[in-house]
Formats: structure tokens, sequence, C-alpha cells
């Protein structure tokens, strides 16, 4: 078998999205970098995403902005969340206008940026997507335009 970022990566997300302590799953990611002259980052992009929502449950939206911003931008395998809580972080820092941009390309319609393989998790990014930017949207005091989006959303899924 493989190296199982993945899974401690989604097991991490999970935790965090549940208020625990993710310094563990961090930790054990550390164990998994590839020498540092290996271009591919896809353990650190995943310890930085973990940092960023660590740092989002904590308050520190700025710090989460950082951690996120170097989880979207590292070379490697690229988990369809990253954008999405990058947008999220961005929202809560105050930077609207880089949120919405950046919520947008979350919905585009991309591939991987190392394989050509159909990729399901990029279906749901995109439903997410949209209704996060609804969610900002409704933050903002623009309801309609919020349901304008989800009736949108909603009526992609059938």
């Amino acid at each position: 078998g493989g190296v199982p970022t993945r899974y401690v990566h989604l097991r991490g997300v999970i935790k965090a999205l549940n208020g625990d302590d993710i310094g563990d799953d961090i930790a054990e990611l550390e164990t998994y970098k590839l020498p540092d002259d290996n271009p591919d980052r896809t353990e650190d992009k995943a310890i930085h995403h973990l940092q960023g929502l660590a740092a989002m449950q904590s308050g520190d939206a700025d710090e989460a902005v950082t951690q996120l911003k170097q989880a979207v931008e590292k070379f490697g395998y690229e988990y369809g969340i990253y954008e999405i809580d990058l947008a999220q972080a961005l929202f809560q820092s105050g930077a609207r206008r880089d949120a919405l941009s950046l919520i947008k390309d979350a919905q585009a319609n991309n591939d991987s940026l190392l394989s050509g393989e159909l990729r399901l998790d990029l279906l749901w990014r995109r439903q997410r997507a949209a209704y996060i930017e609804a969610d900002f949207f409704d933050a903002m005091g623009q309801p309609e335009k919020a349901e304008q989006i989800r009736a949108a959303a909603q009526s992609r899924t059938q």
C-alpha cells in the first residue's frame, strides 16, 4: 500500500469540524512528507489545510488564510476542499471580494493537477461552493441573490 495521506487528512478534517484537537493528525502527516527535493508537496498541502482549519476553529482568520493559501498554492494532489476553506477564511478575515472570486473559481469545471482522472469529489465541490457563495450573500445582507444561487445549484442536481 501507499502512504495513507488521504485517510489521515480526512480524519483530521472530520475531527477539526467537530472541534476536536488535530495535533496528532498533523504530526502523523509530517512523518509521510517526501524529501524536500521532491516537487510533490501533497503531504505539505494536507498539513497546511489542517493547520488552517485549526486556526479557523480558534478564531484566527488571518493565520487560517496564511495556512490555507499554502495548501492551495503548493504543488501536489489537489483536494477539492482547499479552495473552499480558503474562501471561507478570506471571508472571515474581511477579504470579501477575494472570497467571492475564489468561491466562484471553486465552482468552475476543472481537473486534478496530477491527472486527468474523473474526479467525483469535484462535482461535490462545485455544489458545496455554490451553497457557500449563497451563505456569503446572506451574510452581506443580500438574501435574494443568495436564494438565486441556491436555486441554480439545486437545479444542477436534478
